[in-house]
């Protein structure tokens, strides 16, 4: 309750003047008014810069600082107070100031009780309307504030999504944009959203309507204009993007598209421009139509690719390769990218069949349907899960492989440690590469050949150790071919010599 309550500042420099206004205030605003008094216009200032107060009823002629000057001061805080002033007729000259400096009213010396009571509730009721009518705009703002990223990403999907002219006119008349043009630019997403938006309040600063998003990674800016762009707005346009672009992230524009129903056209050229834009060449913007051709997409690239990636069980590169794809196909209609990955599905199945030799039921594959709604929010969510699906089982029995691979080059070490062997007598025992033999070991055991022959030698050693045999015989009957190399290997393994290690088994 004590923040609804009103204010008013009384500055007089008379003391029996200052506290007659005081007390007819306290008498008629009793519990509803803060009053606070001041004797001089500086100290008036500086009780104003404390209090706020709604109202400022002041003298003129006062020592120090007048009322005029007091007032002109107040005024600088820019709160929305309301001020009044005490004169007598021989004080109308400063009425030209007075108006200059917004004051509401004139109170005549001495202030009669009811002329005085009603030019502050005069005033104290225009403050509360003021007070409402801000209220009721800082509302309104903060809501268009709040809904506005909502309807600039609706229209954004709209103009992407195929939808009709009437729909995007609509979108964009929601938010009280004209667009004649437009223009796509996207850059590659890297988490430093700030700068992107600060990117979009710099191109909105000059002059052009911004619609923003962050779609399958990739910052979206489509800027829109109310008329035919000239080449000098396309440099300004080439030199705010400049001051933002970070070399090392993928940056696409599209061209200028002069139709509604185009615009669309733009995004598309932007994304095929997206992973081919050199870093090092001055930035661009094709200012023409460009003329729209059949865009085709060789989808055995991205095949071999995936193979390659599968053959070496690379993760990382089968998730880059999948969001290249999404990236690229994302040009064409819903219903063309169905087509597209349900033959990319078929084609893979066929030549994984033939690499991992393990029959594929393609039926028991998620079959792979897109809608034109769903296409810039969970594409490619949907193609990693079918491409994903898969490839899993065929992962699994690729394990199985390397596994059976694994203990094959083990139980050769088993047998053959007592002799010289080589990696290469290895890869020639099981028909592989010596490299991928070195990679197969690694992943099996996490131990390179050396360390694996090594700890079976060593562990046969502590065998024969035990039996009390001599350490020198036992060096060359386990495999090694100096005693020294084998003491040291023993001592890095077992933490202590041969010879300390079998006087722990003597009777």
């Amino acid at each position: 309750m004590e923040r609804l309550m009103s204010s008013v500042l009384i500055v007089e420099d008379e003391k029996i003047e200052r506290e007659s206004i005081y007390n007819i205030l306290k008498e008629r605003f009793k519990g509803i008014m803060r009053l606070y008094t001041a004797k001089n216009g500086r100290e008036a200032v500086e009780c104003y810069q404390k209090v706020l107060p709604d109202v400022v009823l002041t003298d003129i002629d006062m020592p120090i600082m007048n009322g005029l000057e007091a007032i002109e001061q107040m005024k600088q805080t820019h709160h929305h107070s309301i001020y009044l002033i005490l004169t007598s007729y021989d004080y109308f000259s400063y009425a030209r100031d007075a108006i200059r400096l917004g004051v509401e009213d004139f109170i005549l010396k001495p202030a009669k009780p009811e002329e005085l009571i009603s030019a502050v509730s005069h005033a104290i009721s225009a403050v509360k309307v003021a007070k409402n009518k801000a209220m009721s705009e800082t509302a309104l703002l903060k809501k268009y504030t709040e809904i506005q990223p909502v309807l600039e990403q609706e229209c954004l999907y709209t103009i992407l999504s195929n939808h009709s002219e009437i729909e995007i006119q609509n979108h964009l008349r929601y938010l009280n944009i004209s667009a004649k043009n437009a223009l796509c630019i996207l850059i590659e997403a890297d988490g430093n959203n700030k700068e992107m938006r600060q990117l979009k309040n710099d191109l909105c600063d000059v002059g052009y309507s911004c619609l923003y998003d962050v779609i399958d990674h990739n910052h979206v800016f489509f800027l829109l204009h109310n008329r035919n762009l000239l080449p000098q707005d396309v440099e300004v346009i080439e030199y705010v993007l400049a001051q933002h672009h970070v070399k090392n992230l993928a940056l696409g524009i599209g061209s200028i598209q002069t139709q509604l129903s185009q615009f669309k056209r733009s995004y598309a050229q932007a994304m095929r421009r997206l992973h081919r834009y050199d870093a090092d060449e001055p930035l661009r913007i094709a200012i023409y139509k460009e003329t729209e051709r059949s865009f085709q997409i060789d989808l055995s690239v991205y095949e071999n690719r995936m193979l390659e990636a599968f053959k070496k069980k690379d993760e990382k590169e089968m998730d880059h390769i999948i969001h290249e794809l999404a990236q690229e196909l994302l040009v064409c209609s819903a219903e063309h990218i169905t087509t597209l990955v349900n033959q990319l599905v078929k084609d893979l199945t066929v030549r994984l069949q033939s690499l991992v030799q393990v029959n594929i039921d393609i039926n028991s594959l998620p079959e792979f349907a897109l809608k034109e709604e769903e296409k810039y929010q969970s594409f490619e969510v949907s193609l990693h899960y079918v491409l994903q699906s898969l490839f899993r089982p065929l992962r699994n029995e690729q394990y199985h492989e390397v596994n059976t691979l694994a203990k094959k080059a083990m139980n050769y070490i088993n047998h053959n440690f007592r002799k010289p062997i080589s990696l290469n007598d290895l890869a020639k025992e099981l028909n592989v590469s010596p490299f991928y033999v070195s990679k197969l070991i690694k992943s099996a055991f996490g131990k390179n050949f050396t360390d694996v022959v090594a700890e079976v030698r060593i562990e046969e050693s502590k065998r024969l150790l035990k039996e009390q045999q001599r350490v020198k015989k036992i060096a060359f009957d386990v495999g090694f071919q100096s005693q020294s190399y084998f003491a040291k290997m023993f001592r890095k393994m077992v933490g202590m010599t041969p010879k300390e290690y079998q006087d722990l088994f003597m009777k």
